[in-house]
């Protein structure tokens, strides 16, 4: 299969097609094994669009099945988490929704003060934090908000749990709630 996948990198579409079709397959029959529903298609599918991009970036000598497969248990395994916000989400009471979105009870103008006053303490030595808090705020996806800073979806959600600890602790401080 090696041999194949080294065909296909070196540009033999015949066998890029043979690889990716035995790929597609394999991957539909392991994710109907981990999965439940019809998610499994759209898992596999993802899976091989990645390795699609990325495998002739590798350099040989590389074992692409064992790489290959180490793809489709990520994409599992983010399929997995999305799953659960999605049901938390769901779970989630009405109350919750409505301040998520903006819409709940208007704060105190103590609290708005407060707010605003460690928003800018921080700002002085954390600016990227507020920076990433406030594009959060305003709605952007995970997606735009990489896209804006030019950073990865791990050093995002860093940069936003440490920039809501710094904020929640300013507030804890001060003593005011909303």
């Amino acid at each position: 299969m090696n041999e194949l996948w080294e065909q296909a990198r070196a540009g033999d579409k015949q066998a890029e097609s043979v690889v990716f079709d035995q790929l597609r397959r394999r991957f539909l029959a392991l994710a109907r094994t981990r999965l439940d529903g019809s998610d499994c298609e759209d898992v596999a599918h993802d899976a091989c669009m990645v390795v699609l991009r990325k495998y002739k970036e590798l350099q040989p000598p590389f074992k692409y099945d064992a790489w290959a497969v180490q793809v489709l248990n990520y994409q599992i395994a983010n399929h997995r988490r999305r799953a659960a916000t999605a049901r938390r989400h769901a779970a989630a009471s009405p109350d919750e929704h409505e301040r998520a979105a903006g819409s709940g009870p208007i704060p105190e103008p103590s609290f708005l003060q407060a707010l605003i006053d460690c928003v800018r303490k921080i700002a002085g030595g954390y600016r990227r934090y507020i920076r990433v808090l406030n594009l959060v705020h305003q709605g952007y996806t995970t997606e735009e908000i990489c896209e804006k800073l030019g950073v990865s979806r791990n050093n995002l959600y860093v940069m936003v749990t440490r920039g809501r600890k710094l904020l929640e602790e300013c507030l804890d401080r001060r003593e005011v709630r909303p």
